[in-house]
């Protein structure tokens, strides 16, 4: 409500979302304030996946300090380079507007790549090199989830931290099911498949053991 408030009396770039960066005077808002706005930004876009829909009702004030303190907004020119092949990955991608083209391996032919897509999950939860190139194909806004500080977060949390656990061993036993095969990474993709992640969430987010996490802190 507050962004757009500034957006609708002209702060920020005529036609592109307003972020956090265009209004100098956001940084002198209370901490407390600031975290109520960043949680309100953030949560609409988090929770398209399912491992942040399922932390931001069950472990909130982990989930608070996700949006507080690991996500961040980016903005792409037409052209841009968001990440290349083979650089080290800090971040998770999710795109909020604009379509960017990815390029798996050293491919010529692109996807399109378009809200509300994320890419790059994979930081966090091991380090990672990007497997592709993803390029914006025209102004494009982002938001980013920082893997460093995200893993910190979530290591504190007295909720949901075996589940976290459990869902990465998911997810890095899906990405390499053959330890030995390590040529099949140059055929992962760094786009995130929200369909995997929905089963990696049923089977490390069951039910009861939700109730017995949740159970233990009240």
């Amino acid at each position: 409500r507050i962004l757009v408030f500034l957006r609708n009396r002209g702060y920020g770039p005529k036609e592109r979302a307003l972020h956090e960066a265009d209004v100098s005077a956001l940084a002198r808002l209370p901490e407390g304030l600031l975290k109520d706005l960043h949680y309100e930004t953030y949560k609409p876009i988090l929770t398209h996946h399912p491992l942040f829909k399922q932390m931001a009702q069950y472990d909130e004030s982990c989930f608070m300090m996700i949006c507080h303190i690991a996500t961040e907004q980016k903005r792409l020119e037409p052209g841009e380079v968001l990440f290349r092949l083979g650089e080290v990955a800090t971040r998770m991608f999710y795109v909020v507007s604009g379509d960017l083209n990815y390029y798996l391996g050293m491919h010529r032919a692109g996807m399109q790549v378009q809200s509300p897509s994320m890419a790059c999950e994979a930081v966090l939860w091991m380090q990672w090199e990007h497997t592709g190139r993803m390029v914006a194909n025209s102004f494009c806004d982002l938001v980013t989830v920082v893997s460093e500080s995200f893993r910190d977060i979530i290591a504190t949390s007295s909720v949901l931290r075996p589940n976290y656990k459990q869902y990465a061993c998911s997810y890095r036993g899906a990405l390499f099911p053959d330890c030995d095969d390590r040529d099949s990474f140059h055929r992962i993709s760094d786009i995130c498949s929200e369909d995997q992640a929905a089963s990696f969430v049923l089977s490390a987010f069951e039910m009861e053991t939700l109730n017995r996490n949740r159970s233990r802190t009240i």
